[in-house]
């Protein structure tokens, strides 16, 4: 199934208000690159921020696989959600104003 179909497929199970909702995640980790891989199948944008880089010991137990491995994790989410509303930053973040600045002001906020 391509992403484009996975994204209308999975937007079905969420209320229409919330379809178009902006989510950010502070975080690529164990819940965060999960967490934005199946939220960007059901709301409008998802963006996941995170400094740090895939290593051997998060290969099967966060979203990455081995070519994976020394890429940064949100870019590396980016890629496996390829096709999907989902957008990584290479970035650390400190404050809540750094979303905002950066990417717009979310309807939600994981972290």
């Amino acid at each position: 199934m391509r992403p484009d179909q996975l994204h209308n497929r999975f937007s079905q199970l969420v209320p229409e208000r919330t379809r178009n909702f902006r989510v950010m995640i502070a975080g690529a980790g164990m819940v965060g690159s999960w967490t934005a891989l199946a939220l960007a199948r059901m709301v409008g944008d998802v963006q996941i921020w995170d400094f740090d880089k895939v290593e051997a010991e998060n290969v099967g137990v966060q979203a990455y696989g081995p070519a994976d491995i020394g890429i940064n994790k949100a870019m590396a989410v980016e890629q496996i959600g390829f096709g999907l509303p989902l957008r990584g930053w290479d970035e650390r973040v400190t404050e809540y104003t750094d979303f905002v600045t950066r990417g717009g002001c979310p309807d939600i906020l994981v972290s």
